[in-house]
């Protein structure tokens, strides 16, 4: 199904850069979420294409930088969110 908003992610897992700010903020706005947290950004996108984590946040050129370096065409910038 497609995802439209954050609240379409309740239940699930995202990653999230460690030390990133936006975790408290998540964790207070969406409680349902869960948060898994990467190192850098090439562990969370690899994460994300294996099936890992229903989706990531990081800025949307970063992760389209990744999809295309790495090849991974089953992977799209779903939304953008307010974080």
């Amino acid at each position: 199904p497609a995802v439209v908003g954050l609240s379409d992610l309740q239940g699930q897992t995202i990653g999230v850069i460690e030390g990133s700010d936006i975790t408290a903020r998540l964790n207070s706005e969406h409680p349902r979420i869960r948060i898994q947290t990467y190192s850098n950004t090439d562990r969370a996108v690899k994460a994300l294409a294996q099936g890992d984590i229903s989706g990531f946040l990081q800025a949307a050129p970063v992760v389209d930088y990744y999809v295309r370096r790495k090849g991974l065409g089953n992977l799209k910038v779903a939304l953008q969110t307010p974080y």
